[in-house]
C-alpha cells in the first residue's frame, strides 16, 4: 500500500513540473563577453543570453575572487529562442582585477556563464615631491608635481611642474611665487596644493577634469648664526674680544694718556 502511495505521489509531482513549465521553454543560455574598462573605476560587463522561449531575468555576478559574492540588478529579458547581447555597467575599485560572469534564469532553469576577469584602470594621480618640508622664515622652498596618466605607475609619470597651479592653505604662512616655489613667511605648518587639468590649464578649482596633489610645508624660525647666538647669551660686547687684543687696547689707550699729559705739562712748565 505504501508503494502505490509513493509511486503516486511522485507521478502527481512529475506531472506538475511538466505542466508549470510552458511548452516549447527550453533551458537559458547564458555566455559571458570580455568586459570594457572604458573609464576609471568603471567597468561595463558584457554577455549574450538567450531566454529559451520562455520570460526570463538576467544578472551578473562579479568580485575580486573566483568566489565573485556582488550581484548586480536582475533584469528581465524579451522572449527568445536566439541569443542577444547584454551589458552592465558597475563602478568599481581602480586597478583591481575583477572575476565575473552572467547568469539568465527562466521556468526552466539558471544557465551560467564561464568566469572571466578584468582588471579597472585606475584613477589619473598626481603627486608633489617632496610630500613633506621644512624651511625657515625668510627661506624659499620648490615642489615639484609629477602627473601620473593611469594612476598605477605602468606609463610612467610626467612632471607638469610649470602647467600646475599652485595654492597655499595660509597665504600668512607661505606664499606661492611661481612654479611651485613658495615663500616662507611666519613659523607654522601649512598645505600646499597642486592642481592639473590634463586637458588645458585650471579654469575652476572645482573642475572635475582637474588632478590634484598636496604636501606638508612646516616653517621654523630663522636659525641664528655664532655671533647671534653670543649676544642672546650675554656674551656680546667686550666678552667677544679675545684677550691679546683688550691687552693691546689698553696698552694704546694708556700711551695715548700718558702723551696728553707729557704735552700738557710741558705747556705749562714754558708758561
Amino acid at each position: 500500500m505504501s508503494r502505490t502511495v509513493l509511486f503516486s505521489a511522485v507521478a502527481f509531482l512529475t506531472a506538475s513540473f511538466a505542466l508549470a513549465a510552458p511548452r516549447g521553454v527550453t533551458s537559458p543560455t547564458a555566455i559571458t563577453l570580455p568586459a570594457d574598462a572604458p573609464a576609471p573605476a568603471y567597468v561595463i560587463f558584457r554577455g549574450e543570453v538567450a531566454t529559451g522561449g520562455g520570460e526570463a531575468a538576467m544578472w551578473f555576478e562579479y568580485g575580486l575572487t573566483d568566489a565573485l559574492g556582488t550581484k548586480t540588478a536582475e533584469e528581465r529579458l524579451r522572449v527568445s529562442t536566439t541569443t542577444m547581447p547584454v551589458s552592465v555597467g558597475v563602478v568599481v575599485e581602480g586597478g583591481r582585477t575583477y572575476f565575473y560572469r552572467v547568469l539568465v534564469r527562466n521556468e526552466v532553469g539558471v544557465a551560467e556563464g564561464e568566469r572571466v576577469q578584468i582588471t579597472a584602470t585606475s584613477p589619473p594621480s598626481l603627486t608633489v615631491v617632496p610630500g613633506t618640508a621644512t624651511t625657515r622664515v625668510g627661506s624659499r622652498k620648490q615642489f615639484r608635481s609629477l602627473y601620473d596618466a593611469d594612476g598605477a605607475g605602468k606609463g610612467g609619470t610626467e612632471d607638469v611642474t610649470e602647467r600646475t597651479t599652485w595654492i597655499s592653505a595660509n597665504v600668512q604662512l607661505a606664499a606661492h611665487e611661481l612654479g611651485g616655489r613658495f615663500f616662507a613667511k611666519a613659523i607654522g605648518k601649512t598645505t600646499v596644493r597642486a592642481l592639473y587639468n590634463p586637458n588645458g590649464p585650471v579654469v575652476s578649482l572645482s573642475d572635475v577634469r582637474n588632478v590634484a596633489g598636496s604636501a606638508e610645508l612646516t616653517i621654523e624660525a630663522v636659525e641664528l648664526n655664532a655671533s647671534d647666538r653670543d649676544k642672546d647669551n650675554g656674551q656680546g660686547g667686550w666678552g667677544n674680544i679675545p684677550f691679546a687684543v683688550l691687552i693691546g687696547i689698553l696698552v694704546t689707550l694708556a700711551f695715548t694718556a700718558a702723551v696728553i699729559a707729557a704735552v700738557h705739562f710741558t705747556k705749562r712748565f714754558r708758561r
